[in-house]
Parts: structure tokens; sequence; C-alpha cells
């Protein structure tokens, strides 16, 4: 056909042609209208015909056409109205591209009847209900954009396991439900659902996508820790996923990060510290933590960054601001972190003031600390000693006769294995001494504590045997006594008895009969003798 560049309405309806359709030079012509219907036009519609700029009508009803759609591409124009619901049932459509529209109502369902649909763009539009059951059979969709429109429901499980996913950009509509974790699209370049309900966990199946370069689930309703092994995928430029409600901490082993630009972890959950190894990625640019909880300093590391965009405000961030910080130009990105100091900026609190250690300081208090310790032992280690002696004399010692010995050669030997007896105000231990003397000490009940009547009973004793039992008889027994025609043996043996009778202690009295056996056995060994 002829070129006519001003042509825009072409009406050859009604007629009776026959053969088939001539192609047309889309660059020259500026059709807007094209009606061939109610012919005998055959064979294949000319590709041609999808790739008009300016294409607003095309009707070619009621003819004998006949093989596949070509790619219709009516993009960037002003159409409106809904799509006709049996595109695609009749015959393979491989590409179909009407973004930037005014398109409504529903995607057709029939547009992967043919199972030869690898390009979806429908972006820009106002098509609304939920993605078709039958797109999830559609394993030959490989390019899929369906941006900002209206869609919504939950997306179809078998669609998220389609295997040839290079693109797939389904944000800012209104899907809801969770994604699934069984994403098998080895091949998958970009994965952007922003602006949606999507909620539960980012599936760990991504993890496993290791051609991604940009993933954005930003403005979604998702929970839980984010995969760590999202670190893992090496050639990742963009990760945006702020505005969701991520817990636990910022993953921070970020070593095989090299490619990435852009971070954007914002109005979220995140609580701990920012890692350090943030600041180790060469190519960030953009980071943007604000507005969770991250508490601690802000590493120094950040500054080795070239950032075009920083932000960590509005969490719980606290220490001095690191001086390549400190200039009103990141102002805005660091407030709202009632704990940050810095003497630059006047917006913060002043840092107290403190000047370093240096070596000389170190060196002075450690050998401070070294002689102070040393004190402290040899101080301990006599009072010790001190003590030791103290405690040994703390003892009050009434010996009965005079000894050789003095407390310091008993007191060790007041032990369980030395005793011999106990009595109403103490205890008996049988004690050898250095000169090879035996002895009998009594420990008094209580260690200073001893109720009145049990001293008593002591003073008692210690008056009775303070002088020694021979003392004692001498100042009883007459001295006008005879010794030559008197049995002195016998006194001190009534004395004796005597004594015992009139103990301080009851327990210690003999019975009568106790005391006639006594006195019997002494006169026996008299008639013996």
């Amino acid at each position: 056909m002829l070129p006519c560049s001003h042509l825009r309405v072409l009406n050859i309806s009604d007629n009776l042609f026959v053969g088939t359709l001539p192609e047309f030079n889309a660059e020259t012509f500026q059709l807007r209208v094209l009606d061939a219907s109610t012919n005998n036009f055959s064979g294949d519609i000319p590709a041609s015909f999808g790739r008009f700029p300016h294409m607003k009508v095309l009707i070619l009803s009621d003819n004998l056409l006949t093989g596949d759609i070509p790619d219709l591409s009516l993009f960037n124009n002003s159409f409106s109205g809904k799509l006709p619901q049996d595109l695609g049932k009749y015959s393979a459509i491989e590409a179909i591209d009407v973004s930037t529209n005014n398109f409504i109502g529903e995607l057709p369902k029939f547009l992967c009847q043919k199972k030869k649909l690898q390009r979806l763009l429908t972006f820009k539009n106002r098509f609304s209900g939920s993605l078709p059951d039958e797109y999830g059979d559609c394993d030959s969709l490989h390019y899929v954009r369906i941006e900002n429109n209206e869609l919504s429901g939950s997306v179809p499980a078998k669609f998220w396991n389609l295997p040839k996913f290079s693109l797939l950009k389904m944000d800012h509509n209104r899907f809801e439900g969770s994604v699934s974790s069984s994403i098998i699209a080895k091949g998958m370049i970009k994965l952007v659902l922003a602006g949606n309900r999507f909620s539960g966990q980012f599936p760990v199946g991504v993890c496993e996508l290791i051609e991604l370069v940009q993933i954005d689930i930003g403005n979604n309703r998702f929970t839980g820790e984010v995969p760590t092994c999202i670190t893992g995928l090496k050639k990742l430029q963009k990760l945006d996923m702020q505005g969701n409600k991520f817990t636990g901490k910022i993953p921070g082993n970020v070593s095989a990060w090299t490619e990435l630009t852009e971070l954007n972890l914002s109005n979220n959950l995140f609580t701990g510290s920012i890692p350090p190894e943030l600041g180790n990625l060469p190519g960030l640019i953009y980071l943007d933590l604000s507005v969770n909880s991250l508490t601690g300093k802000i590493p120094v590391e950040l500054t080795n960054l070239r950032l075009n965009q920083f932000n960590v405000s509005d969490n719980k961030l606290s220490g001095e601001v690191p001086s390549d910080f400190n200039r009103e130009v990141y102002l805005s990105g660091l407030i709202g972190n009632p704990g940050l100091c810095s003497n630059v900026v006047k917006n913060f609190q002043p840092c107290s003031k403190h000047r370093p250690f240096s070596v000389v300081t170190i060196i002075v208090l450690s050998a401070s600390v070294v002689l102070i310790f040393v004190s402290g032992l040899w101080f301990i280690k006599k009072k010790s000693k001190s003590f030791v002696g103290k405690s040994k004399r703390a003892f009050k010692t009434t010996a009965f006769q005079r000894v050789g010995f003095n407390e310091e050669d008993i007191v060790p030997f007041l032990t369980n294995e030395n005793l011999i007896g106990r009595g109403g105000s103490g205890q008996v231990y049988k004690v050898k001494v250095k000169t090879g003397q035996i002895v009998a000490v009594k420990k008094l009940w209580g260690g200073g504590t001893q109720k009145p009547d049990i001293e008593s009973v002591f003073k008692s004793e210690i008056e009775t045997l303070g002088g020694g039992l021979d003392c004692v008889v001498t100042k009883i027994v007459d001295p006008r006594l005879n010794l030559d025609t008197c049995d002195y043996e016998e006194v001190e043996k009534v004395l004796n008895v005597a004594l015992l009778c009139t103990s301080a202690f009851p327990i210690n009295r003999p019975s009568m009969r106790k005391v006639v056996e006594m006195l019997k056995d002494q006169k026996l060994a008299r008639l013996k003798s």
C-alpha cells in the first residue's frame, strides 16, 4: 500500500476484499482507527498491526483470518474500556503490551491458552480483580510487569512456581496473602512486590535465586526476621524492605554484597546494633535504617562509605556522632536519637570532654595497682599472724598448780580426738605438752557468753582447786597431828570424799552407798597392808 503519512482513519469494512491484509509501515502511518471487518481477508495478521504507536481502534472481525496473533503492542496511549475476555483463546499470543493506558476490568484469562505467552505488560492501567488462576500454568512466561493497577486477592500458588521468570514486577496493587517459599525461577533478575498487602515471613527460597540484582518488597506487612541467607546473594544491587514489621537484628555477615548500592530497612522493628560490616561495602551509596529500635553507637566504619543518602534517625542510638557525620548536611538523618551527642552540631547535647589516657599514665596506673596489691598481701599476712597470736592469747587460763607451759602449748590440742569428758560448765581434754607432761584442760561452754550459774560453778571449782590438792590438804589438816601415829593417807582419803560430797555440781556428789564403799575400800586397803 502506498505511504500516506497523514492518514488517521481507514475504514474498508463491509466489502468483498480477498487475500491477505497489507503490511503497513508503522513508523510512517499514524493510523488511529483501522476497520477491516466483514470482508474475506485470509491468512495471518501482519506483524505491523501490533506496532502502531497511536492506534486506538482495530477491528478485524468477520473475516477468514488464521494463524497467530502478533505481538499486541498498544502501550503509551489513552485506550480505555476493557480488553476482550476471549483474547488469546483461539490464537497464540507471545507478547502483549498494553501498558500506560486507561484500561479497566479484569485481565483476560485466556492470554496463555496456547502456552506461548512470554511477555505480559499491563502496568499503569486500572485493571482490577484477581490474577487469573490460568496464569499459574503458563510455563512460557518469563517477563511480567503488572504494577500500578488495582489488582487484588491472593496470587495463585502455582504462579510463584513458574520456572522461567527473569523479571517479576507486581508492585503497587492490592495483592495480599503470603509469598510462596517454593520460588524456583533460578534466572530471576528482579523481584518487585512493593506497595501491596503481602504478609507472613519473607520466603527463604529467595536465597536460591542467585541471579537477583534487585529485591523490593517495601510497604507490605511482612513479619519475622530477615533470612540471613539473603546476604549470600552476590549480585544483589538493591535491597528495599522498608515499611514492614521485620524484627530481630540486621544481618552482619555482608561481605558478599560487593555489588550492593542501595539498602533500605527503614520503618521496621529491627533491634540490636548497626553492623560495622556495612562500612566495608565498596559500592553502597544509599543507606536508610531510620525508624527502628536500633541501639548502641553509630559505627565509625560507616564513614568509609561515599553516601548520597544516610538516614539513621528515630532509633535509640547513643554515643558520640562520628566526626565525618558531624555536619549539618547529615542532621536530618541523625535526629530522633536522644542518646547521641556532638560537640560540633548544636542540635545534639554536647559530649563530655575527656582526655585520652597516655602510655605513661597507663604504666603509672598499672604500677600503682601492683604496688597496692602487694602491700595488701603483706598487710593481710601480718594481720593474720597478729590475729592468730591474739586469738591464742584470748583464752583466759587458770592453772591449778605451778606448770612449765602456757596457753599457746595447750589451745592447738583442744580437739575432739583429745576430748575425755563433759561437765556442767565445759568440756575436759587430755593434752600432752612439750615437756612430756599429761594435763587435763577444761574449756568452758559458750565462748564467753556463759550463764551466771555456770560461771559461779566454775569459780567454785577454781577456788577449791586453785592451790593444788596437796596444798588444800595441808591447809585443812591440823599440823599438830602426829603423823607417826596417824594414818595421813586415810585422812587424805576422807577429805577427798568430803570434797566430792560438797561439790558444787549435784551430779558429781556420790550417793551414800558410794561413800560407804569408798571408805570401806580405804579400810580394806589398810588391813591388807
